[in-house]
């Protein structure tokens, strides 16, 4: 959902996570059922108007729920973008009139359509969720089974990534379709970097003598602050662990639970963590600060890079635009997850989802607005918003900021992705997990701490 804080009601669904990233984040389980048979490939240009809904004949209403910012719908972009998406469609297909019912925003939005899902009153087609928080409408027989849709749109299917439907699938069926992939990447100040002669690191060496000379010239070299937050200190641990342990391993250990988190390839990545804190990769103060304190910091060029989400690209290209880069965690020796193609943690947000309680007639118009907003032409639209697109249609920086262009490509690239560990682990075991990294940056024996998790697992268990 998007820019909503977590609530009590979000609590009480089972397996949600009670991560405060993004606040559009979704809390979230595993799901290891991609689609088969979808290819990841961009698609051909989608031309308006050649629409079903104009070539079928159908005619009608839609209406559609959305939850914008919390901002007044003027001056809202992603609303802005929805209307304009409206106005073309219904300019398509004139037979046809789609009407938003609702523009709150926030825990109100998430509040009233929890109570209209569970009333059987949700309207058509309306802005939901993914994964966890999804699920128990789907097993209600809630939501409309869209793999039908899918598997008969060649040209919209194209444009779904195999990841992205992995999230909003359930039992076989496919219950809604994301708008947003946000990743987690390294982003780094331009400026900054090219003050002290260093390039973006292709090597871990290299990462390493990159954090000592910024830290010999008075910058820091990675902004942190997990003072509530202690989500923030797993993002560098779990990128470090993908690639020291590799894909198998997390699989195990994160979304099967067959494995323990205290094995010697964690061990390893906790012990790499402290030696960073150690050689001051981290302002000294980063226990005792809370967002946006990090933000502050690498905005303003006084630490030279940040590990973060593109949730945060607007404002970060806002401060520092052609000053801002990324580049993923450079591999490690002897690691069994290297590769340029490898490591990137990606999640999926703002789904739309159509009510199983309207007719054939209105699923199939309401299906045919969501493979125009999928199309290239408002896909670009909506990534020149600064929005990660959760589609695999291709950016340059003529259609978005630089950054989020090449962010969103390199995702779209990325083979073996995997989610933020406290997202899959669920609101107890995630948090948990958070705190023993924080503990491990704090200095406690990395075997010990991980060892924790495992044993909450098995408590958690019964």
């Amino acid at each position: 959902m998007r820019y909503f804080k977590k609530s009590s009601l979000e609590d009480s669904v089972a397996g949600a996570s009670a991560r405060p990233r993004h606040p559009r984040a979704i809390a979230s389980v595993a799901t290891a059922s991609a689609l088969l048979g979808l290819a990841v490939v961009p698609s051909q240009a989608y031309a308006a108007g050649t629409h079903v809904a104009q070539a079928a004949g159908l005619h009608g209403t839609l209406t559609i729920e959305i939850s914008p910012a919390n901002l007044p719908i003027s001056k809202d972009p992603y609303t802005q973008w929805m209307l304009q998406s409206i106005s073309m469609f219904e300019k398509a297909n004139p037979k046809v009139s789609i009407s938003v019912t609702d523009d709150i925003a926030g825990n109100a939005y998430l509040t009233k359509l929890s109570a209209q899902e569970a009333a059987k009153t949700a309207p058509d087609l309306f802005q939901g969720w993914t994964e966890a928080r999804m699920f128990p409408y789907a097993a209600a027989g809630r939501l409309t089974n869209l793999k039908s849709y899918i598997l008969t749109s060649p040209t919209t299917s194209k444009l779904l990534s195999n990841f992205a439907l992995s999230t909003v699938t359930y039992k076989g069926g496919i219950y809604g379709i994301p708008l947003i992939e946000d990743s987690e990447v390294m982003y780094y100040n331009k400026a900054v970097f090219a003050k002290y002669g260093v390039t973006p690191p292709t090597t871990y060496s290299e990462f390493l003598n990159d954090i000592s000379l910024f830290k010999s010239h008075g910058v820091t070299p990675i902004a942190l602050d997990t003072l509530n937050s202690s989500w923030e200190a797993s993002i560098l641990f779990t990128q470090l662990a993908l690639r020291v342990g590799g894909p198998a391993l997390y699989k195990d250990v994160v979304l099967k639970g067959t494995a323990k988190f205290d094995n010697p390839a964690y061990v390893k990545v906790g012990q790499m963590i402290q030696t960073l804190v150690k050689d001051g990769a981290f302002n000294s103060n980063y226990s005792s600060e809370a967002d946006p304190y990090a933000e502050t910091l690498f905005s303003q060029g006084k630490a030279a890079m940040w590990d973060m989400g593109t949730w945060d690209i607007p404002p970060l290209w806002n401060a520092l635009h052609n000053n801002l880069g990324w580049f993923p965690i450079p591999s490690v020796p002897g690691g069994q997850g290297n590769g340029s193609s490898v490591g990137m943690i990606l999640n999926t947000d703002d789904a739309l989802s159509i009510s199983n309680y309207v007719s054939p007639q209105t699923k199939a118009l309401a299906w045919d607005f969501i493979s125009f907003i999928l199309s290239p032409e408002r896909s670009r639209a909506f990534a020149g918003l600064g929005e990660p697109i959760a589609t695999t249609v291709p950016l340059t920086s003529a259609n978005t900021d630089a950054v989020n262009a090449s962010i969103h490509n390199a995702a779209t690239a990325t083979t073996s992705p995997m989610f933020p560990w406290d997202d899959v682990l669920g609101t107890a075991l995630g948090e948990d997990f958070d705190n023993s990294t924080a503990y491990i940056y704090g200095g406690q024996d990395p075997a010990s701490a991980l060892a924790q998790d495992d044993q909450y697992r098995k408590q958690l268990a019964g």
